[in-house]
């Protein structure tokens, strides 16, 4: 089984290749996993405890489970949702808008702030 670590090892691949051979389709890439090994990440973590998703719900899962995680207090989950909030929009922004470009240090940035997120703001639980 795949874990959001091998989704985020995944992104590190494809940053560690040669600059020249990093595309910014690559870029692209890397923010977009990300996104997805941190959304995974948290939606495996004991915070999401009691979350489930409404298909009827007026927002998409994603959002849904934002909304569900902002309800916390804890300073760590705090932390975590601004991550999981700036990944997203970069997320979007790199499915979406092929017209910005998107730069080198901005996806190696996403990894890093998704690495911090999985390692040290909210390392794995028992429930993962």
């Amino acid at each position: 089984m795949i874990t959001p670590f091998d989704i985020l090892s995944e992104a590190k691949t494809l940053l560690d290749l040669p600059p020249e051979t990093r595309t910014e389709a690559r870029r692209r890439t890397i923010i977009g996993r990300c996104y997805y090994a941190a959304y995974k990440h948290l939606h495996s973590h004991d915070v999401a405890k009691g979350y489930r998703h409404s298909p009827g719900q007026n927002t998409g899962s994603h959002r849904s489970f934002l909304n569900h995680l902002k309800e916390s207090d804890q300073p760590d989950v705090v932390k975590a949702i601004k991550v999981l909030e700036f990944l997203l929009s970069y997320r979007v922004q790199a499915d979406y808008f092929l017209d910005i470009e998107i730069i080198d240090s901005l996806a190696t940035d996403c990894w890093k702030r998704a690495n911090f997120l999985m390692t040290r703001t909210l390392p794995a639980t028992s429930s993962a």
